[in-house]
């Protein structure tokens, strides 16, 4: 019926919305002929009845061409398709509906690279880990990210690489280690949403690494349950028969160690330095950063274990109250020694696997359920 009552209005909204709308087309120039006859394709791209030619890296010979010079090859066509498409992703963000921008300045945003192509995600993960060398935990940020480039088989990896599945293909590369399926894919996130914060300017619009990964949730491993041991199993360790000076009775007295000290961790054990025979003190590495009193601990040793304690007993020039850093040079080495040792001891007892952390978890749970003191205590 509008059309119909004022037809010259009618037809002057359609010429505006026409003008208005921005088109691309894939073709050749018949000017620009190479030497050898074949021609440059272009991605022509009009808009507010002006126009420009996008070159591409595909060249058409004359069998891709018909008689008139329209391309025919269907693999030129495909490809100039998926240009086509990535430049209008590109319109989507410019909002030109409601954006008055320059020609000239459209068509500067349309030849932009996609430059998370050539964000070499390792080589900010390196940086990234020097520049948070003293955050928690960090040792295992380095481990995921060389489990990730053992993954990957290289160690240039770029951010356009990154998508939900590649993670999920990553989890499932982990099978089997439960821990590292969730801790390893949380540090990888972690350091790529780092990334996207870095390079990405959100406030002006350029977004140089696209993928959020924001539906990706790394898997979820109730510690407590995995880790803590029975009453019965805890009794199988401390009357295991072992070998002297051996890993497995290293690993025992240091388990037994932990079990009767309120759980304390393998590295603070590495590194105590006051002892005096019935109390041990020492700050809890874990935490002695984020406490007013740096996690100070004191605890009363129990007779089972004085014995025990003994053996390991030194007057180290370094000031360690034990020898275990004489033994092993780097904490990480008498970790390892320990891990050995309890896989040792955990075929013996007809366990699948026994981690030092499941001393305090055993201790705590233990304490909770078995003894009933409470939980605040």
């Amino acid at each position: 019926m509008f059309s119909k009552c004022f037809p010259n209005v009618f037809q002057k909204r359609l010429t505006i919305k026409s003008k208005d709308m921005a088109t691309f087309k894939i073709q050749i120039r018949k000017d620009r002929q190479r030497e050898d006859k074949s021609f440059t394709v272009f991605i022509r791209f009009s808009h507010n009845r002006k126009t420009t030619y996008l070159p591409t890296t595909m060249v058409a010979e004359k069998k891709d061409l018909t008689s008139s010079l329209k391309i025919k090859n269907q693999r030129i066509l495909d490809r100039g398709e998926e240009l086509i498409r990535s430049y209008r992703k590109k319109l989507e963000t410019l909002y030109l509906e409601i954006n008055d921008m320059p020609f000239d300045k459209i068509v500067e945003r349309l030849k932009e690279k996609d430059e998370s192509g050539s964000i070499n995600f390792v080589s900010y993960a390196r940086t990234w880990l020097m520049e948070n060398e003293k955050k928690k935990g960090i040792k295992n940020y380095t481990t995921a990210l060389n489990a990730f480039c053992r993954f990957m088989g290289r160690n240039v990896i770029y951010c356009n690489e990154f998508s939900e599945q590649l993670m999920r293909d990553f989890e499932s590369y982990l099978n089997g280690k439960p821990r590292a399926q969730s801790l390893y894919t949380s540090a990888i996130l972690k350091i790529y949403n780092d990334a996207r914060d870095h390079y990405n300017d959100y406030d002006n619009g350029n977004i140089r690494i696209k993928a959020s990964l924001r539906k990706y949730t790394p898997p979820k491993q109730n510690v407590a349950i995995k880790r803590a041991l029975s009453v019965d199993s805890i009794r199988a360790i401390m009357n295991l028969n072992v070998e002297e000076h051996t890993r497995a009775e290293l690993a025992k007295d240091c388990f037994i160690i932990s079990f009767c000290l309120m759980g304390m961790n393998a590295v603070d054990l590495y590194g105590i330095t006051q002892y005096d025979g019935n109390q041990i003190t020492y700050n809890r590495t874990k935490t002695r950063e984020r406490r007013s009193d740096q996690a100070l601990m004191i605890i009363d040793v129990p007779d089972i274990i004085k014995p025990i304690l003994r053996k390991y007993t030194t007057n180290n020039k370094d000031g360690h109250a034990f020898n275990f850093s004489s033994r092993y040079t780097k904490y990480e080495d008498f970790n390892r020694a320990l891990n050995i040792g309890l896989k040792d001891i955990a075929k013996r007892i007809g366990l699948d696997n026994i981690q030092f952390y499941s001393a305090r978890h055993s201790m705590a749970t233990i304490a909770a359920n078995d003894v009933r003191i409470p939980i605040y205590i």
